[in-house]
């Protein structure tokens, strides 16, 4: 048995209709991605990764490069990190 919960953060994300329509429909995306990994036998850490990058390619986000409000330095870089833990393994990685 498993389960895949997402979020694309705290706070106000959709203003209207169409930007909440398009902040379900990612966390949808990436919810479907995870669970038919799961479903075809990939890890956790797999689904887990997968379904990051399908939030952090959606464009109502600012995770990633992609989305109208990325993460940028005062110099107008994206700067972002990440990390991940197995829970199985105790392995944890990060950038």
């Amino acid at each position: 048995m498993w389960a895949v919960a997402v979020h694309i953060g705290a706070g106000r994300h959709a203003a209207d209709a169409a930007s909440t329509a398009l902040a379900e429909a990612s966390m949808r995306d990436a919810l479907e991605t995870a669970g038919r990994l799961l479903r075809d036998g990939a890890s956790a850490t797999t689904a887990a990764t997968a379904a990051v990058h399908v939030l952090e390619d959606a464009a109502c986000t600012n995770a990633g490069s992609n989305g109208p409000c990325v993460n940028l330095t005062e110099t107008g870089v994206v700067e972002t990190d990440a990390s991940i833990v197995d829970g199985h393994s105790g392995g944890i990685g990060c950038v």
